[in-house]
């Protein structure tokens, strides 16, 4: 039998990576401060050992550490401390069945039906073949292994986490909470959360805004993200002062309800200067607002850029720095002339750095969110007047 490496799960691990690249996330608060006595709760679930063949009923969820999904067996203590941080995985192992060999092995099948018979299989035989091309394809099945990364800041109630999809983020807290972490209430800190938080009632009672005189597209995200472009532009009312300034620098994407459009729901803007033109005016004007934008957020030296999405996930999040050599200059050779010598970069202190950027990024938006909330009704005019000035 051909041994079969495990397959890792590496669809968003380029833009995901909280250790290098552009990071995505989202924002959790656990209700109160995390201390280290978290630890303990962590290395009892760390390194699950794989049961055998028949005794697990689905995927096996354990933790490692942050910088790696890989390790098995009972390990040492271990410490999830790096760069200052609680950095953990939530690793998801399961034995799934290589789509590729089902289809080699009904593909042997059908020609071996064919030779015997002289007839290619088709109806009843067909599906009969199909069944037993995934019964042998079972013994040679490959083990997955992907995870979801959280970060805990030191003595906060904010955790980090590099979940995207709804699924990915229901495993992860339903298993934290279950195990490592039952004494802390963990809440997603999307728009809906901090609407009823700051307003102090339900976010069903939150009453949206229009455009273009129509109301076909509901949801607190995407007014507030419909206002943040309103405001960036026309600072006059909107209260994006402060030292916090907003732009444009990326693509756009509207949507309306389903039940809102008898045409296209959603309307994606990318290349140049979606900004720009009049294409932004006809999805306002079919009742659509934005969903998902990239901003550029500054505030005193800190200057942030994600693509920021109705539910708060911040995506490809990355701080702007000025453009800096690799390699560092020195006079120190004999000859007197400048000799380069590669920079040495400390993996935990650009992982702490990154943690502090991140968290950052988070609070201007969770300011802003703030002053949107605040802004009350005045939202519906400054989306007017700003509408009004720009078409």
């Amino acid at each position: 039998m051909l041994e079969i490496l495990p397959l890792i799960d590496q669809s968003k691990e380029k833009d995901m990576s909280f250790q290098k690249g552009a990071a995505t996330f989202r924002v959790f608060s656990s209700g109160k401060d995390i201390g280290e006595s978290i630890q303990e709760g962590l290395r009892a679930f760390a390194y699950k050992t794989l049961p055998t063949e028949g005794e697990q009923d689905g995927p096996l969820f354990d933790i490692t550490r942050g910088v790696s999904l890989m390790g098995t067996g009972a390990p040492p203590p271990v410490e999830f401390v790096y760069g200052g941080n609680t950095f953990f995985a939530i690793r998801k192992r399961e034995k799934i069945i290589n789509p590729a060999l089902v289809k080699e092995c009904l593909s042997y099948l059908i020609d071996k039906d064919f030779k015997e018979t002289g007839k290619a299989p088709w109806g009843k035989r067909k599906k009969e073949l199909k069944e037993t091309a995934r019964d042998m394809a079972k013994g040679e099945g490959v083990l997955k292994i992907g995870g979801t990364r959280v970060v805990i800041i030191p003595n906060t109630k904010f955790l980090l986490m590099d979940a995207t999809s709804v699924s990915k983020v229901d495993d992860a807290l339903n298993f934290l909470i279950s195990g490592p972490l039952p004494d802390y209430t963990l809440i997603q800190i999307t728009p809906e959360v901090l609407y009823a938080y700051l307003a102090k009632k339900e976010s069903s009672q939150y009453q949206p805004i229009k455009v273009f005189e129509k109301s076909l597209t509901t949801g607190v995200g995407v007014d507030f993200l419909t206002w943040l472009w309103a405001i960036s532009e026309n600072d006059s009312e909107g209260g994006n002062g402060d030292k916090i300034n907003v732009s444009l620098c990326g693509d756009i994407s509207f949507r309306c309800d389903e039940s809102g459009t008898a045409g296209s729901q959603i309307t994606k803007l990318s290349k140049g200067a979606p900004w720009n033109g009049d294409e932004p005016k006809a999805a306002f004007e079919d009742g659509k607002k934005v969903s998902s934008a990239t901003f550029r957020f500054c505030k005193g030296t800190d200057v942030f850029e994600t693509t920021l999405d109705e539910s708060l996930l911040f995506n490809k999040f990355k701080r702007i720095l000025e453009e800096e050599d690799e390699d560092a200059e020195t006079d120190d050779s004999k000859d007197g002339k400048k000799k380069s010598k590669k920079r040495t970069i400390n993996p935990e202190e650009s992982f702490s750095d990154r943690i502090i950027d991140m968290k950052a990024g988070a609070d201007i938006v969770i300011e802003l969110f703030k002053r949107f909330v605040a802004a009350g009704d005045k939202v519906q005019k400054n989306v007017d007047d700003w509408m009004t000035s720009k078409w």
